[in-house]
């Protein structure tokens, strides 16, 4: 009898843990699908994404008679373990495209090379964490028909406010406006047909409810009536977009212009300031430094000049530097925030 009341109760505790067990599993099954799901729809919205980019970047490259080739990705780079995606494509003209996304700088160093061997100039763009590379001959990669084409843009469904009208009305006063960068003043307006556009697009800017950055803007736009009083002070960010009447500055906030508007178009037509950035993969160049432009008073020297490169943020073009400056893209006075760049000697 003892013996079977004992069997008994080792199949009654042996039945409760295969129980536990069983329950344990299933909840960890219900916990292990919601992540999946949220991934799977992540993922839909990428792909979405890339397809999208995908069909801009190859109506840009491609005739209506023409069949696009694979660009396989170890005729690209080595690093393919670094690389999360790709895809490069080329048509029967010789135009091509190539979109990567990856972390690491192997990868976009290996790109630019393999573009700038075939281009004297091509186009780039970073959107999403992913890079596009493009040449075709007419060289027409436009961030903003790019981005409102494949971006998902919810501005339209954010609470948003305007300037305040009495900022508006007082922007009609202007007669002059001084752009400084970094304090500095670096032009004067005074054309009405310079100033109204301006003036214009201010005026468009709107306050969205969302996450704003703390960065620090970095131009002025300080606005003159006729009396030569000062109006305000329009506080512009490196973007070209966001901007802020210095009468209004007070926390993290802005107002963002118009999707159609740059400021920094204004900028460089207007003054002598461009927006680029330089991309230096030398590394350890051993090489001795060798002339790459001159002018009347200067002959200007770089080391391992075939591994520096220039982007021009408004036009998305990029190219070596070397190629910009002998072509008039650039000059040696626009590159002196990068100060240990090149070497200078005079003649």
């Amino acid at each position: 009898m003892k013996k079977k009341r004992i069997l008994g109760i080792a199949f009654t505790i042996l039945a409760l843990l295969l129980l536990v067990i069983i329950l344990i599993k299933l909840t960890t099954n219900n916990k292990e699908t919601l992540p999946n799901k949220e991934e799977s729809i992540q993922t839909e919205e990428e792909q979405k994404f890339i397809s999208c980019l995908e069909n801009e970047l190859g109506a840009r490259i491609a005739t209506e008679y023409d069949d696009l080739t694979d660009i396989p990705l170890n005729e690209v780079t080595t690093h393919n373990n670094q690389v999360e995606y790709y895809k490069g494509m080329k048509s029967s003209e010789d135009n091509r495209y190539i979109i990567v996304k990856t972390n690491d700088l192997e990868p976009l160093k290996n790109i630019d090379l393999y573009f700038s061997q075939r281009y004297l100039i091509y186009q780039t763009l970073e959107l999403n964490g992913y890079y596009l590379f493009i040449h075709n001959h007419s060289l027409d990669l436009n961030a903003s028909e790019i981005e409102n084409a494949c971006m998902i843009n919810n501005k339209e469904n954010l609470d948003s406010t305007s300037l305040p009208p009495n900022i508006v009305n007082k922007l009609n006063d202007t007669n002059q406006i001084i752009i400084k960068y970094n304090s500095q003043e670096i032009e004067t307006l005074n054309d009405p047909t310079v100033i109204e556009p301006i003036l214009s697009s201010i005026s468009t800017a709107k306050k969205y409810k969302e996450a704003f950055n703390c960065d620090g803007h970095a131009f002025e736009f300080e606005l003159y009536n006729a009396q030569n009083e000062l109006i305000d002070t329009i506080y512009l960010w490196q973007d070209g977009k966001r901007i802020l009447p210095k009468s209004l500055e007070g926390g993290c906030t802005y107002y963002t212009v118009a999707d159609n508007v740059d400021l920094r178009k204004t900028i460089e037509e207007e003054t002598n300031y461009k927006f680029y950035g330089i991309t230096d993969y030398r590394d350890e160049c051993t090489e001795k430094p060798e002339q790459i432009y001159e002018d009347e008073k200067y002959n200007y020297y770089l080391k391992c000049s075939d591994q520096v490169f220039i982007h021009f943020s408004i036009n998305n073009l990029k190219m070596k530097l070397e190629y910009a400056l002998n072509n008039n893209y650039i000059t040696p006075e626009q590159l002196e925030r990068y100060e240990d760049l090149i070497i200078k000697k005079a003649k």
